[in-house]
């Protein structure tokens, strides 16, 4: 779930799964960089940002405690900085902040760990003839298909348990993450081989889920903002779409069933460009009835809109080659952060429109 590897065969060699943890002679630390690399950092951001967006919608707050070190600021501005008062904020500040981090550390590292270890423990013999692959873990021999299993199940354990240190609604929104995980790679559902079913996937895993747990960790989730959950979804289909395309030619070459292959480039990129669309209307329309996103946007997003589905149409639609394509999502994701903070800024009060 949000990282896109061949499907290929599902069985596991008995002797990899006979092995240890590891190849002979590596060392505890070795272990721990190889769980490290397995984990890829980098894809945590996927849950984190919308996290993080959840919990800003929930509590109009950039961040727990950033109140506190603006009046710490404020008055040490006037009276001077004391480190009484300094050390105070800060120790408030890591107590306000603590279900955050929490939750943070739950559905980035840990719940992230879990979900690409047992998807790469079954993608492990497509990855054996994937020359993108060779550095993976289990590619390599640094860690065995067994290990990794069990890792998977473990980390997928702490993460509930440590969902349990945030809230009931946490929990619920961590256990549905797993679960799409294991939907997603594990024999005989498997979503990831089903083309569609993959987008999905990765829309409710990354656009909605996320969404819901930054909110659960400071309010009830029956109270959620749920018109926010279609544009999570969207966007997240949309720029996981162009992942898809890719691989098209190898893929196609190599007999894969994905969406790219089973639509055809151009329509499975047209199914990106409508979700990407829909998000984009969805939010002026959103911002026009004053719903969520503050009317005060709308003129700023009826510019905007235009200009990101043409960036999309022209960096996605007209690119030529992966490289193109990579560029592209990475070009299209800075667009949209744009209006993004300036939403942020508002919703929490810190800019208002039109004000001296």
């Amino acid at each position: 779930m949000g990282t896109r590897h061949r499907p290929g065969s599902d069985s596991l060699p008995n002797a990899a799964m006979a092995g240890g943890p590891e190849r002979a002679g590596s060392t505890a630390g070795d272990v721990v960089v190889a769980l490290w690399r397995l984990a890829r950092p980098p894809i945590w951001m996927v849950s984190l940002v919308p996290l993080w967006v959840g919990h800003l919608l929930a509590t109009r707050t950039i961040f727990p405690g950033f109140d506190r070190w603006t009046r710490f600021w404020a008055d040490a501005s006037q009276s001077g900085a004391r480190s009484a008062h300094f050390w105070d904020t800060f120790r408030h500040t890591l107590g306000d902040a603590r279900p955050l981090l929490v939750a943070a550390l739950v559905l980035g590292p840990v719940a992230w760990t879990a979900a690409l270890s047992i998807n790469d423990v079954h993608d492990l013999d497509g990855d054996r003839n994937n020359p993108r692959k060779q550095n993976s873990p289990l590619v390599d021999g640094a860690l065995s298909p067994a290990f990794v299993r069990r890792a998977a199940y473990g980390f997928g354990a702490v993460a509930l348990t440590g969902a349990a240190a945030v809230s009931a609604g946490f929990v619920l929104v961590t256990a549905a993450f797993l679960v799409l995980a294991w939907a997603y790679s594990v024999p005989p559902v498997r979503l990831k081989s089903r083309a569609g079913a993959d987008v999905l996937v990765n829309g409710l895993g990354v656009g909605a889920l996320p969404l819901l747990a930054g909110w659960s960790v400071a309010r009830p989730l029956a109270s959620f903002p749920w018109v926010m959950l279609a544009q999570g979804v969207a966007v997240a289909i949309a720029l996981y779409v162009p992942t898809t395309l890719v691989d098209h030619q190898a893929d196609l070459a190599a007999g894969y069933d994905t969406l790219a292959t089973r639509l055809g480039y151009h329509r499975a990129y047209q199914i990106g460009l409508v979700a990407w669309t829909g998000a984009c209307a969805n939010a002026v329309m959103l911002s026009a009835l004053d719903v969520v996103i503050s009317r005060r946007m709308l003129l700023v997003l009826a510019v905007a809109a235009p200009v990101l589905v043409v960036a999309y149409h022209l960096l996605i639609g007209h690119a030529r080659g992966p490289a193109q394509l990579v560029r592209g999502i990475v070009v299209i994701s800075w667009m949209f952060l744009a209006p993004n903070v300036m939403f942020a800024l508002i919703y929490t009060g810190l800019w208002v429109p039109g004000s001296a």
